[in-house]
């Protein structure tokens, strides 16, 4: 089943966390810390990544390039400017 592709800026901030936490912790952590990134959406094989070797970079890029997205981008993006 495919992931999210839009999270909000609090949502981005764990997903980083989590990553970070995972790159240091044992195997039986780091399949409870890769639970709770798919618990909040993020599925890294949608891009082609491994949950065993995600890093922030790799995350951060897909940020970077649009793949995924904040909610708050998403509704700058959508709302149309004032015109006086």
């Amino acid at each position: 089943m495919p992931g999210r592709t839009v999270f909000t800026s609090d949502e981005i901030t764990k997903l980083r966390l989590l990553i970070q936490l995972k790159r240091a912790s044992g195997s039986n952590t780091q399949k409870m810390l890769e639970a709770r990134m798919q618990a909040l959406g993020f599925c890294p094989e949608d891009f082609r990544l491994d949950f065993a070797s995600l890093t922030t970079p790799e995350f951060d890029a897909l940020l970077a390039h649009g793949s995924i997205q904040t909610e708050d981008a998403t509704a700058d993006a959508i709302r149309s400017p004032r015109v006086a």
